[in-house]
């Protein structure tokens, strides 16, 4: 017998492949692109849920009703939450009103009240002018003191006025002690450029006195304005 013929095994020509191993690279993009893909899918979520809360209609607030009654001379509440009952007198309408006597009304002031305002130091004596000197003179509360000589003040003065020189002495200042009590004093002279009113309404401080004004447009300025005047001779 003839030994059987040893077959020759075929080499396979088919080739092996291999896959080769990603690169660091390409795993991070897929990563990120992964990382954007879920983030994007949270952001429709959340969109979503906003949305749907919009249109989602609202439930009225239930309201508590407060039940009230009015008998007898009162108002009765009731709260339907706590059942508190509170009750609440009626008074007439003439209660309400206020029982305290009625308010006088006061004379209003015409603006004038700082002319009557004491003098605490000589520089704070006020200057007054013809408006307010004739305000004063009208009032019946203020004296005028004519600081010219006596010759000029019997020639004439202004209405009521008393002569107190500048020059006077102790006993004129004496003399009219009592015309001068409780009054405004109203200094003047000659007028604008005079200044021996001042020194007049100077000395009056000095003794004491403190509701003092000088008038410094003077006996010029209220024979201008035809005002009342006199004359001693």
């Amino acid at each position: 017998m003839k030994p059987p013929k040893k077959t020759a095994k075929k080499k396979s020509t088919a080739k092996k492949t291999h896959n080769p191993a990603p690169s660091p690279k390409n795993t991070s993009n897929e990563i990120r692109k992964r990382v954007i893909i879920s983030s994007l899918i949270v952001s429709v979520i959340i969109v979503l849920g906003i949305v749907s809360s919009n249109f989602r209609p609202s439930q009225p607030a239930e309201e508590s009703v407060i039940l009230s009654e009015v008998s007898g001379g009162y108002i009765t509440i009731v709260d339907p939450e706590t059942n508190e009952t509170t009750e609440i007198k009626i008074l007439p309408a003439s209660a309400s009103k206020s029982t305290s006597p009625p308010q006088i009304k006061q004379e209003t002031s015409d603006g004038y009240d700082y002319l009557f305002k004491k003098a605490e130091t000589k520089t704070v004596i006020q200057k007054i002018n013809i408006i307010e000197a004739k305000k004063l003179f009208d009032s019946e509360k203020a004296l005028f003191i004519d600081a010219r000589s006596i010759h000029s003040y019997n020639s004439g003065h202004i209405k009521g006025a008393i002569p107190i020189p500048v020059n006077a002495g102790p006993d004129i200042f004496e003399k009219y002690k009592k015309e001068m009590k409780n009054k405004v004093l109203v200094t003047y002279c000659h007028g604008i450029g005079c200044h021996i009113s001042d020194k007049v309404a100077y000395n009056l401080f000095d003794r004491g006195y403190r509701n003092i004004v000088i008038f410094f447009g003077g006996w010029n300025e209220w024979v201008k304005s035809g005002f009342p005047i006199e004359s001693s001779n």
